[in-house]
């Protein structure tokens, strides 16, 4: 299936590409983005970002009900919009993504357990050091004390 089937102009019901477009940016390697719900607080779109960050300038893009696409930053020079309508653009815009590369997936799958992991350990260690100064202390009591 492609954007044509769903825009056909012989249809009487004209469908939004919009599910169309989200498949085939996710299948493009991009994946939803939960955390930019809570810093824009913009509720009617999909959120998707790209790993490729920093070999792929429209890496973080919002997918819109209607079926149109944006950039996340819309304040940028040339900064991404694609109407429901424009097929092309769409399908060019699609042949531009590059593919992920290994090493960035798992960048993007893992900063959110690194981050986690790096707390537990501040906090266990945190834990540790106090554990030892009690007893130290406790020891120093039985020995001198």
């Amino acid at each position: 299936m492609t954007s044509d089937d769903i825009l056909s102009d012989d249809d009487e019901i004209w469908e939004p590409p919009t599910l169309y477009r989200l498949n085939a940016l996710l299948s493009a390697g991009y994946v939803l983005d939960f955390d930019a719900v809570k810093v824009t607080n913009i509720m009617n779109v999909v959120h998707l970002q790209h790993p490729a960050t920093t070999r792929f300038i429209e890496w973080d893009i919002m997918v819109h009900s209607d079926g149109g696409i944006s950039s996340f930053n819309p304040w940028a020079d040339n900064s991404l919009h694609i109407a429901p309508h424009e097929k092309d653009g769409f399908e060019k815009f699609i042949s531009t993504v590059p593919k992920p590369k290994l090493w960035e997936i798992a960048i993007t799958k893992t900063s959110t357990a690194v981050i986690v992991t790096g707390a537990i350990f501040i906090l266990l260690s945190f834990l540790a050091v106090k554990l030892l100064e009690i007893a130290f202390k406790f020891l120093i009591r039985i020995f001198f004390g």
